[in-house]
């Protein structure tokens, strides 16, 4: 599994998107951040998955990242991100066990993970990590799932991982959104029905979680924009193979 920036992924992507448009003759503007992430939605087939934790409080979750499988674990239709420890990487490289220690000096609640997760646990209930947080886009996303991880060990995190990976990939279905084609999405509402059938805890906040993922967008992936990688076992992206031949 390799990883790489978010902002590198993003900046690339919507050059990509760009080139389209340009070859169609339209006039080049510069790209915004919010511009790059509407593209790598319009790209990626499916949902986005933040893994949320504190690398000393969930030390198996750290593990578990740290020895690469996360990226082929979260299956096609998914592409998985984190906070990474350090050296964030413009090109794509093998993960390192280091890579998943990010905030490793910080308390739970002073960790970026913890602010996330509490956005799922509204008034005093203190938030529940690790978790996973899934999200239908990056760009104003409009529905939001947090998946409750239970368990300490990396064996443990890595089995329930695969099967809330596994359950959200089987809820992808065909849609079409802005065009006539059809692209690949997650319903986020058929994978909070199939949790609730494998008996796996999750939280939504208010109407297919708009508040959290609201949150998520406006707030919460610009401030932790420069430390999120995506871990990335394959081309996910088809187009990510012509980041190569950028000029």
């Amino acid at each position: 599994m390799k990883i790489l920036s978010l902002l590198r992924l993003a900046e690339d992507v919507g050059y990509i998107a760009e080139g389209k448009r340009n070859q169609l003759g339209a006039i080049q503007d510069a790209r915004t951040f919010e511009q790059n992430l509407a593209a790598v939605d319009q790209y990626h087939r499916g949902a986005y998955a933040f893994i949320a934790f504190h690398p000393v409080a969930d030390n198996g979750v750290a593990e578990y990242i740290g020895e690469g499988s996360i990226g082929n674990d979260a299956g096609s239709h998914i592409l998985a991100l984190f906070l990474q420890g350090d050296n964030v990487p413009g090109e794509p490289r093998d993960v390192r066990s280091s890579d998943a220690l990010f905030g490793i000096n910080l308390s739970l609640e002073e960790h970026p993970a913890y602010a996330l997760a509490n956005k799922f646990f509204p008034g005093a209930t203190r938030p529940q990590l690790p978790g996973i947080v899934f999200v239908n886009r990056l760009f104003e996303p409009t529905s939001s799932i947090y998946v409750v991880l239970q368990g300490s060990d990396k064996q443990q995190i890595r089995a329930q991982c695969r099967t809330v990976f596994d359950a959200a990939n089987r809820s992808a279905e065909k849609t079409t959104e802005n065009s006539d084609a059809k692209i690949w999405r997650i319903d986020l509402d058929r994978f909070a029905g199939r949790l609730f059938e494998l008996g796996v805890p999750y939280r939504r906040t208010g109407k297919k979680g708009v508040r959290s993922a609201a949150f998520i967008a406006s707030t919460w992936i610009k401030k932790n924009a420069g430390s999120l990688v995506v871990a990335i076992p394959k081309l996910v992206i088809p187009q990510l193979g012509k980041l190569e031949k950028r000029s």
